[in-house]
């Protein structure tokens, strides 16, 4: 089994734990054992963009240095995790003045071996570069045939794009690609990379329901049975308040949203508890039934 350093951060430790177990059991399916670092702080969420501001760096730098001491790759699923580790180790790599600053900050914890290069991977690029959606494809015990789910490729993990080289935020098809693979019918729509409201849902609750209704009419509008995403914000505007939406639109109806490991390991076979399902406020169990997936 080949096994990686993994950041779950806080998201994932607490309120999107669907998405955390979900992940582990679909990589361990898979081959990959994701081996959380010890003693693992939170990355700040947001990354820092103030150019004398150093010690927000530190906590994230502490990460990746752990994952280095063992492989070249410390991998992690939620979106802000994702932009402020891979933004870290790109700035701390490409500049030396904040690289030495960081550094200073850090004193002993900084291992004389480091490696430059360890690299921060989002688990679907693992995933399509690693394993392939060719040979998942080979793998599935499922297909999703006849699921319409339209993929939403949230803002974090694409942007900004030079610093993310991640995929073009305006065309992504990852997600895409990955629905086909699995079997299902991949729906495109036109809000799929529009910003759901993010952290608009603590200071202007309305405004960011109305971002998060704009996507789910659209999706349904589209055609889309489901959802996918990747982001656990995402995935709290888009899921957990469709009971205000139930509340404040007419004719709104609840449309299931899915974390990617959760069809993931629905495909490949994996028992129900291993998915997380229980967590969704909007169930998918209905919907996986009437396709024959339960």
């Amino acid at each position: 089994m080949i096994s990686y350093p993994y950041f779950p951060g806080c998201a994932l430790s607490t309120k999107a734990k669907a998405l955390d177990i979900s992940a582990r059991e679909t990589m361990k399916a898979l081959g990959y054992e994701l081996k959380e670092i010890e003693d693992w702080t939170c990355c700040g969420a947001v990354f820092p963009l103030a150019e004398d501001e150093h010690i927000r760096l530190v906590s994230p730098m502490r990460s990746i240095f752990k994952a280095g001491k063992d492989s070249d790759k410390l991998i992690t699923l939620c979106s802000a995790c994702f932009n402020v580790l891979r933004r870290t180790q790109r700035l701390v790599k490409e500049n030396k003045v904040r690289r030495d600053r960081v550094f200073n900050y850090m004193e002993e914890e900084v291992p004389e071996n480091f490696n430059d290069n360890v690299k921060v991977v989002h688990l679907i690029e693992i995933i399509r570069d690693e394993i392939g959606f060719d040979k998942l494809s080979e793998r599935i015990k499922k297909p999703l045939t006849d699921l319409k789910v339209a993929p939403f490729y949230d803002c974090l993990t694409y942007r900004p794009p030079k610093e993310m080289e991640f995929e073009d935020p305006e065309n992504p098809k990852i997600y895409t690609n990955l629905i086909t693979a699995l079997g299902g019918i991949s729906i495109d729509f036109p809000f799929r990379s529009e910003c759901c409201g993010a952290h608009l849902s603590v200071s202007d609750r309305s405004a960011s329901l109305d971002c998060s209704y704009r996507i789910l009419n659209s999706a349904r509008l589209a055609g889309a049975e489901a959802l996918l995403t990747s982001c656990p914000l995402c995935h709290y505007n888009l899921d957990a308040r469709q009971q205000e939406m139930i509340d404040s639109k007419v004719g709104f109806k609840p449309i299931p949203v899915f974390y990617l490991t959760q069809i993931i390991g629905l495909s490949l076979g994996l028992d129900v508890e291993s998915l997380g399902f229980e967590k969704n406020k909007v169930s998918p169990v209905n919907l996986l039934k009437e396709k024959g997936l339960l």
